[in-house]
């Protein structure tokens, strides 16, 4: 995978910090100063609940970008999306990675034991209302995901490890069509915390 005519700025790398529990204080502090967030702000998403690449597989998501394209052997499907950004995915052997490259942060509400149906919180991300729950193993994952912007450049819209999930529902930025089917996914679907 080339990175020729594809950038990751510093505002995509913010994002994807969601998807670290930790990260080198060092770039973070060059990060949070680059995109005016606080230390505070960038401690409070990496501890939101979702999928979290493993400390000991890569330590931030600038490093991740670097490797992607040692990684290129890995990817099993690229597409292009209905809006117009492209999808790729990666799949890790699990010879090669035996620890996986990362914990999935998402779980269908048909498959959470009875006795965790008690445990379900809701927190609101990204102005939506999100069904999470605390499980005392979080699944390993070794997919990777990662979202391509559509332009010339092409930028990083966001990298994660895990089920692939739809963007939370937003109306006014989703054809109808879109909405109902990511509405379904999240109604169906817990975030593990």
């Amino acid at each position: 995978m080339e990175k020729q005519n594809r950038i990751f700025t510093p505002e995509r790398q913010y994002h994807c910090l969601l998807h670290f529990s930790e990260v080198p204080e060092d770039y973070l502090i060059e990060l949070c100063k680059i995109t005016g967030h606080s230390l505070a702000e960038a401690h409070e998403l990496m501890n939101a609940p979702g999928s979290k690449f493993q400390v000991n597989w890569i330590e931030s998501p600038l490093s991740l970008w670097e490797k992607l394209p040692e990684f290129a052997q890995f990817i099993v499907r690229e597409q292009v999306r209905k809006d117009g950004n492209k999808h790729i995915a990666f799949n890790f052997p699990k010879k090669l990675y035996p620890t996986g490259i990362g914990f999935d942060g998402i779980i269908a509400k048909d498959q959470l034991p009875s006795n965790l149906l008690t445990r379900i919180q809701y927190v609101l991300r990204n102005g939506f209302e999100v069904a999470t729950v605390k499980i005392d193993n979080t699944p390993v994952t070794y997919e990777l995901h990662l979202i391509m912007g559509s332009g010339n450049p092409e930028s990083v819209i966001t990298m994660f490890p895990g089920t692939y999930a739809p963007p939370f529902p937003k109306k006014e930025f989703q054809t109808e069509e879109d909405f109902l089917n990511n509405m379904s996914f999240w109604e169906n679907h817990l975030m593990v915390l």
